[in-house]
């Protein structure tokens, strides 16, 4: 009769029912009709959804202790982080407010919800999903969501102690490494961008910003680490659309370059960079040419075996955080988008905190062969830019500085140089000075007007 009825609606027409009853003194008529006033009366609702009817399990504590008790080998499997790793990670957060409960009801105890946290940050796919963390742990969706949210605002207070850009001394040793390895001329770092696959396609009217080259939905950033694969620098935020020379250009160590180098400082980066001073970039052939010159070849190769490690290290970190490999976040508006940008950097800070134990996930097979696939990515995209050799036909000061430490001063000429050309320097800029004050180069006719 009230079915399809608001509660206060179906009670007002058993009320109208009484009187009815009393009126034809019908008093089992009554009495039934009283019984279902009784009953309605003492409840909430009147149709209450079926799915409130079904019997949520609340044993969580049990599985995650249970998760615990595991042995170390088995926990590392699960949680992508070995047991003392964890406890140094409850230890530095289980005290920070977000920790505390400011309403009538507690939270859960923070090993808890540092558990579920990196649960969903190891996982990709399903297994990062909140319902899968749902069935795993018997845990509610919202409250997987909760849980992660609290962990990563807690985490990012460890961004500037975990992510921090090397001082002058240690610049100095990063340098002296990198050229015994074979890349002399002060080289700190290896810079590059990559590509944070989303799930699906952004739900806003610029959603197709975020389609890239790759042929996914994502975002895009930039890193910049050091020889031992700790990033030193990140910058997120960008749609997948954008390509890596905009992100560095757009970038605060750009614009702000004096603040991170000293002089004759650089990083060194592929050939879908533009070269700077403070910037080493690889040759790229131009449109119509076969093959570099055989100077530039050897430069290009030289170089190639470190800036690999730029290429290892995205691989050292989704291979263990997996969650970067297709983040199940829908975003909607801002705060989805700062969402996954917080989640981005929770990941890099996991990755410097625990980069020791990062190639027990990632073995360095694997790492060389997910670098020889975005070395030929980036000669694919190299190919759609239209600045090639433009840029290129006056070779770059640093660069030239670089090739005649690395023995290559026969490549600092013009290609296809014709008779009384001459190399146009940008104003400003002296060639000689620039390298080293005793340093002869076997250029003529140089015009640095």
């Amino acid at each position: 009769m009230g079915g399809l009825k608001s509660k206060d609606a179906f009670e007002r027409d058993l009320e109208y029912s009484l009187v009815d009853a009393i009126s034809f003194d019908d008093d089992d008529l009554f009495d039934d009709i009283a019984a279902v006033y009784l009953d309605s009366k003492l409840r909430r609702y009147l149709c209450r959804p079926s799915r409130y009817l079904k019997h949520r399990e609340r044993d969580f504590k049990d599985r995650i202790d249970r998760l615990h008790r595991e042995p170390d080998e088995g926990f590392r499997k699960f949680m992508r982080i070995n047991k003392l790793e964890f406890n140094y990670l409850l230890t530095t957060l289980q005290d920070h407010p977000i920790f505390k409960s400011t309403g009538k009801r507690p939270q859960a105890v923070p090993k808890y919800q540092i558990t579920v946290a990196i649960w969903r940050l190891g996982h990709d796919g399903t297994g990062a999903s909140a319902v899968c963390i749902n069935q795993h742990f018997h845990i509610a969706e919202g409250t997987c969501n909760i849980w992660t949210d609290r962990f990563i605002y807690a985490l990012l207070d460890l961004e500037d102690e975990v992510i921090l850009w090397p001082d002058k001394l240690e610049r100095r040793e990063i340098a002296d490494q990198i050229a015994a390895a074979g890349v002399p001329g002060g080289c700190v770092g290896f810079v590059d961008g990559c590509l944070i696959v989303l799930d699906q396609k952004p739900s806003r009217p610029d959603g197709a910003d975020f389609f890239s080259y790759k042929g996914r939905y994502g975002v895009s950033i930039m890193c910049v680490c050091d020889d031992q694969r700790r990033i030193r620098y990140l910058s997120c935020g960008f749609p997948g659309c954008s390509h890596d020379n905009r992100v560095f250009e757009t970038s605060y160590i750009n614009e702000n370059f004096q603040d991170f180098f000293s002089p004759n400082e650089n990083i060194l980066r592929d050939s879908a960079y533009r070269p700077r001073n403070y910037c080493i970039s690889l040759f790229k052939r131009g449109y119509g040419e076969a093959n570099l010159a055989p100077d530039e070849e050897a430069f290009n190769i030289k170089c190639s075996s470190q800036r690999v490690a730029i290429e290892h290290t995205y691989g050292l970190m989704k291979g263990r955080w997996q969650s970067l490999r297709g983040l199940r976040i829908k975003i909607r508006d801002g705060d989805d988008e700062c969402r996954v940008t917080c989640w981005i950097r929770a990941c890099v800070i996991l990755h410097n905190l625990f980069i020791s134990t990062s190639f027990d996930f990632y073995t360095e097979e694997e790492a060389k062969q997910a670098a020889r696939r975005e070395e030929l990515e980036q000669q694919q995209r190299s190919s759609m830019d239209p600045h090639h050799r433009q840029d290129e036909a006056v070779y770059h000061p640093a660069r030239l500085a670089v090739m005649h430490l690395m023995g290559l001063q026969k490549s600092i000429k013009p290609k296809k140089k014709k008779k009384n050309q001459t190399i146009v320097l940008p104003p400003g800029i002296n060639l000689i000075d620039y390298i080293h004050p005793n340093l002869v180069l076997p250029i003529t006719n140089v015009d640095c007007s």
